[in-house]
């Protein structure tokens, strides 16, 4: 009996033992798999940023060091912020290196990679290959588009293998293996570093406990362990057992043994489970700091032109909409200024868009250094400024702005040996205190730097309803009168575009959004830009966007089956109570059923530059059964901080980020997060823009829920 019990005391330890093993071993794998794709992320990110950040000297450096790429002036930058960094070079858009090394450092592994990338720019190309200079590593690519003109370069970096192989050895068990293999089941990389004859894992000793893909790269991690472990321990425990029986027998002191056999797994178990958390504790530090850092990066391109490091379009807004909301009804009024570039295009022309990129970044620097440091100032797209002067006077703005027109003017931009002088134009605006209509301001400034232009150039225009010209004045007025009577006499139309399902478990929910288009005097159809900005100027777009909704709710009352619609809702119409309370009017006479598949898009920048308004119409329409989209979704700079209290269902991707998803790293990597973030706050998930299909593609393996773009369909009649 005694022996029988022996027996399968021998059983339930030999599985408690594989149980343990594989436990360990599927933490392992899980562990690496994290920490390698963070890694790879991180190397990712940190190439483009770079590339992007010194893409001017990229493009000139085949023509001033075409074999020489560790003698330039990048090769001590990027070894600073990229330690693993071994080499770097340059591919044209077809492959061909265009910067190489008289020591042949760019391998045969290296231009099978580039040309690789080059023809499928599929990011998960990683892999580890030699050569006789460098040794072994991996290579991270980025394409970089510099614009439409400029020739596309594939900037290439090597990267030794060690953070790889720690990650490896630091999550490795006692007596396990940690090992890296391709798609074709060849070893890549261990824990002892790279095994040079690349075994298929099939043809060695071992047996494999957990495998797991490792997001981002080709790459699956596998534990294994002898294949003699289990049957040496299984054997072990026997020969214990037998000695134990005799001992036991002879002895009699079974209960001392069982004790001294649970104090000793007790004690192991105990050991490893501290090892194990000390060392994980520090490779997630590790790992946490490297994001946080990746995430400061990502932070300053959603803030920051690139170029000049100047605020970008979204942030100034929202920088003075926050400045002018601080102002008491006793503060000075303030200035706002457009600033352009007068000769910027025939600079362009002549000297090329490196020479116009330098003349962007002195004219910056310029703004910075000769305005007030209260100012607020933005690059808002090629070579226009934005200027806002808070509680300054329009006589003082005029002077400050008179000294640096002439700054401007004297100061010339040198380029290849000869000077180029530019003068700039301004028109201004000012904003009196306690009014926070900023729209109404910003389209004051643009009459009046349109007007300065008009006049000669060189010169500033403060914006008065009496300077506008008699023809300026009467075409704004008539396309104003147009729009009313448009909306008065029904001469409005409705255009839908569907929203595709790009996951299977979204096939059976239709979505369209609703847009309108404006029949002209002779019945033409006259497109939203010709109208839009017009109606917004003369705050016309609250009588729009109720026309839209009123005509959307009428023809989805009437449809047996009605997929959910999505209508897009202006600033103005949030911005005031007798407007929100319209809207909430009109859907208390509409059928739960109907509200149930209403769905209001507002944009990022509307819904935190009037947060509390929008969140209160927001939960009003909500709690009659209607639902919410926050459209432009990673245009602005606070979407972070405010999302998490915005009651919304679906978040909308700007555009611009998925328009060029394929050719930017940094926009990918940028859309891969707000994806990630969607779905961890359970919020629906829908791109726009998409024109191809290898960016839809992409955005479905991200998780994308909903695409749209006219890759599916071009928008057409909502009733034909």
């Amino acid at each position: 009996m005694f022996a029988l019990s022996l027996t399968f005391f021998h059983q339930d330890q030999q599985q408690e033992f594989i149980d343990h093993e594989q436990q360990l071993a599927e933490r392992s794998v899980a562990d690496v798999a994290t920490q390698i794709s963070l890694y790879i992320e991180k190397q990712r990110r940190t190439v483009s940023l770079f590339g992007y950040a010194h893409i001017d000297e990229l493009h000139q450096l085949p023509n001033s060091y075409p074999n020489e790429p560790h003698k330039t002036a990048l090769w001590p930058r990027l070894s600073k912020i990229e330690p693993n960094a071994l080499n770097y070079t340059l591919a044209d858009n077809t492959g061909e290196v265009i910067l190489d090394d008289p020591q042949k450092i760019i391998g045969r592994g290296c231009r099978n990679d580039i040309i690789f990338y080059a023809h499928n720019e599929y990011p998960n190309d990683i892999f580890v290959h030699t050569n006789h200079v460098i040794g072994e590593h991996i290579d991270v690519i980025t394409h970089l588009m510099r614009d439409e003109t400029s020739p596309s370069l594939f900037f290439f970096v090597s990267l030794n293998l060690a953070e790889l192989i720690d990650i490896l050895r630091l999550s490795e068990a006692e007596e396990h293996s940690l090992m890296l293999i391709d798609n074709k089941g060849s070893v890549q990389l261990s824990s002892t570093g790279r095994n040079q004859e690349q075994p298929l894992l099939k043809d060695l000793d071992t047996q494999v406990l957990a495998k797991t893909s490792i997001p981002g790269t080709g790459w699956q991690v596998v534990d294994t362990i002898d294949k003699d472990m289990f049957s040496n321990n299984a054997l072990s425990l026997a020969y214990t057992g037998l000695g134990v029986f005799g001992l036991l027998s002879a002895l009699g002191l079974p209960l001392l043994w069982l004790i001294f056999r649970e104090e000793k797994g007790r004690h192991r178990a105990e050991s490893e489970l501290i090892t194990s958390h000390n060392q994980l504790e520090k490779l997630l530090e590790k790992r946490t700091n490297a994001l946080l850092r990746s995430k400061n990066d990502l932070e300053y391109l959603a803030r920051y032109d690139l170029l000049t490091g100047l605020l970008n379009r979204q942030t100034f807004t929202l920088s003075v909409n926050e400045t002018l909301e601080q102002q008491d009804d006793n503060s000075l009024p303030s200035c706002l200024c457009y600033l352009d570039l007068d000769q910027f295009s025939m600079i362009n022309d002549m000297a090329g868009h490196h020479a116009g990129d330098q003349l962007l970044k002195q004219c910056a620097e310029t703004l910075q250094t000769t305005l007030p440091k209260s100012s607020i100032i933005s690059r808002l797209s090629g070579d226009h400024f934005g200027i806002f002067l808070p509680s300054t006077a329009i006589e003082d703005a005029r002077h400050m702005l008179s000294m640096l027109l002439h700054k401007i003017q004297v100061e010339p931009l040198n380029w290849e040996g000869s000077e180029y002088r530019v003068s700039a134009s301004v028109g201004m605006t000012s904003i009196p205190s306690g009014d926070t209509d900023l729209q109404k301001y910003l389209a004051e400034a643009d009459i009046a730097i349109r007007l300065s232009k008009e006049k000669g150039k060189g010169r500033i225009t403060v914006y008065h309803d009496e300077n506008l010209t008699a023809p300026a004045q009467n075409t704004t007025t008539e396309q104003s009168l147009h729009i009313l009577n448009a909306i008065k006499e029904n001469r409005l139309t409705l255009f839908q575009q569907p929203l595709i399902p790009l996951q299977p478990d979204r096939a059976s929910e239709q979505r369209i959004e609703i847009l309108v288009r404006m029949y002209g005097s002779q019945g033409e159809l006259i497109p939203p830009n010709d109208f839009i900005p017009t109606a917004e100027q003369f705050g016309q777009m609250p009588d729009l966007d109720y026309w839209v909704t009123e005509h959307t709710l009428k023809w989805m009352n009437e449809q047996e089956h009605t997929p959910y619609v999505h209508i897009n809702l202006s600033g103005q119409s949030l911005t005031g109570e007798q407007h929100t309370t319209r809207f909430i009017t009109l859907l208390n006479k509409t059928p739960h059923k109907t509200l149930r598949h209403l769905c209001f898009e507002i944009t990022e920048t509307i819904a935190v530059s009037d947060y509390a308004q929008a969140i209160l119409f927001i939960q009003a329409v909500r709690n009659l059964g209607g639902s919410f989209a926050l459209d432009d979704y990673g245009s602005g700079v606070c979407s972070f901080s405010y999302l998490r209290n915005l009651p919304v269902d679906i978040l909308k991707i700007d555009g611009e980020l998925v328009r060029s998803l394929a050719e930017d790293d940094v926009n990918s990597a940028m859309v891969a997060s707000i994806v990630s973030m969607s779905k961890a706050m359970k919020l629906t998930c829908v791109a726009e823009y998409i024109e191809d299909e290898q960016t839809s593609q992409r955005l479905k393996e991200m998780g994308v829920d909903y695409g749209q773009g006219y890759l599916f369909a071009k928008p057409k009649k909502l009733i034909p």
